[in-house]
Formats: structure tokens, C-alpha cells, sequence
């Protein structure tokens, strides 16, 4: 629950920056959140800004995410916790990218989600 406040502060008030999977502009910062309809992916350094914030080590945080179910996908490596996805850069060239992929509809709040193609980069 920690996890989830934090990371919506962050992502509303633009301290974390955004991009859909669909990268409209590059460079891209290391610590971005990659999103789509379904979920939210934390690149290392920006999940790791969130587990600092915290005071919690990332081991700690991700377990915790896990057993409550806010996971999303298959880790490459499960000591690592990551998923790989697919973006795709202003040209329209695929890269895999290395996350910590979370269900999007967790960082909603009643009445107010996040407004993320607003913020996005």
C-alpha cells in the first residue's frame, strides 16, 4: 500500500517521468515508467527511487507486492523480479526493455485515476 501511494505522488506531480510503450521522444531518462492500458512498468532506477523513499530494501518491497498480487508477467529471472517488454521508438523499432511491471488499475483511485497521457513524455 506504501508502495502504490508513493508511486502515484510521484507520478502525478511529474517527479517520475512517463512514456507510453510507444516512445514519442528520446532520450528517455533511466528512471521512466513505461505505461499501456493494462500496466505500469518501473524501470530499476525508478523503482528503486520509490523503494529509497520508502527506507525499505527493493527484496522487501517486491516480495510484498507479490503476495498481495500487483505483479503483472512473467520474470525473466526470478531472483530479479523483472519482465521484459517491447518498446518501440519514435521510428517504429522494437527494443526489449528490462521492468518491474505492476497492474495499472492499482494506481487508480476512485474518481481519480492517474492522467498519464497528460504528463507523458
Amino acid at each position: 500500500d506504501q508502495f502504490l501511494q508513493v508511486a502515484r505522488s510521484h507520478l502525478v506531480n511529474g517527479q517520475l517521468c512517463t512514456s507510453p510503450v510507444e516512445v514519442r521522444r528520446e532520450p528517455l531518462p533511466e528512471d521512466v515508467v513505461f505505461y499501456d492500458e493494462r500496466t505500469l512498468s518501473f524501470t530499476a532506477p525508478a523503482f528503486c527511487r520509490i523503494c529509497r523513499q520508502l527506507g525499505q530494501s527493493r527484496p522487501a518491497v517486491l516480495r510484498a507486492l507479490s503476495e498481495s498480487g500487483l505483479m503483472f508477467g512473467r520474470p525473466v529471472n526470478s531472483a530479479t523480479a523483472m519482465t521484459r517488454i517491447s518498446i518501440w521508438d519514435k521510428f517504429g523499432v522494437r527494443r526489449n526493455a528490462l521492468v518491474y511491471r505492476l497492474v495499472r488499475s492499482a494506481f487508480d483511485l476512485p474518481g481519480d485515476p492517474l492522467l498519464l497521457e497528460e504528463e507523458s513524455l
